[in-house]
C-alpha cells in the first residue's frame, strides 16, 4: 500500500493539475415557489457561494468538485414562516476548447442537496431535513489573469429525487463566477 500511494503522489504532478478556489453567484430561479397573490412571500437571500476544487486531466478534461451553500425562507401572514438552509454537492466532468485567450467549457454531473427546514407554526417550531440529488448541465469560459483563473458559467440543475415538497423548487438555473488558484 504504501508502494501504490507513493507511486501516485509521484505521478500525480504529470497526470494532471489541482486548482482550488470559490465559486459564487446569483440564481434565476427562486428556492421557494411563494407568491405575494397567496399572501406567501419569498423572503430568499439570492445568492449561491462555497469552496470549489478541479483536477485537470489530459486531452481538455477537468473533474470539478463543489460545495454550494444557499439560504431560504417563506413567510405567510406572521403565523406560518419557513426558512431553509441548502447545501448542493455536485461533482461535474467539464471539457474545455482549446482557444487563444478564452476558453469555452461544457460540463456534466451529478448534484447530492442536503436541505435543512425550519418551519414555524403559530410560533411552534418544527425542524426537519431532506436530500435529493439531481444531474448538472452547464457552459462558460475560462480566462487568466496573472495568478488567477476566472470562470465565468450557467448551470442547471435537475432535481431528480423523490420530492414532494410544493413550496421548494429544487430545478435550479443559476448565474456562477468560479476564482481558482
Amino acid at each position: 500500500m504504501k508502494r501504490l500511494s507513493l507511486l501516485f503522489l509521484l505521478c500525480f504532478p504529470a497526470f494532471g493539475q489541482l486548482s482550488y478556489g470559490i465559486l459564487g453567484g446569483v440564481p434565476f430561479t427562486n428556492l421557494t415557489t411563494g407568491s405575494s397573490s397567496s399572501g406567501l412571500v419569498d423572503k430568499s437571500s439570492n445568492y449561491t457561494i462555497g469552496p470549489t476544487l478541479q483536477l485537470g486531466l489530459p486531452l481538455g478534461f477537468r473533474v470539478e468538485a463543489d460545495a454550494l451553500y444557499r439560504p431560504a425562507g417563506l413567510r405567510f401572514n406572521n403565523l406560518f414562516s419557513q426558512s431553509s438552509t441548502q447545501w448542493r454537492f455536485p461533482i461535474l466532468v467539464q471539457y474545455r476548447l482549446s482557444a487563444p485567450i478564452l476558453k469555452p467549457f461544457v460540463e456534466a454531473g451529478y448534484s447530492y442537496d442536503h436541505l435543512d427546514l425550519r418551519v414555524n407554526v403559530a410560533q411552534t417550531p418544527s425542524f426537519s431535513a431532506t436530500s435529493h440529488h439531481g444531474f448538472v448541465l452547464g457552459a462558460g469560459v475560462d480566462f487568466k489573469i496573472p495568478f488567477v483563473r476566472i470562470s465565468p458559467e450557467i448551470r442547471y440543475t435537475r432535481d431528480v429525487g423523490a420530492g414532494s415538497d410544493n413550496v421548494l423548487e429544487l430545478n435550479q438555473a443559476e448565474f456562477l463566477v468560479g476564482v481558482r488558484f
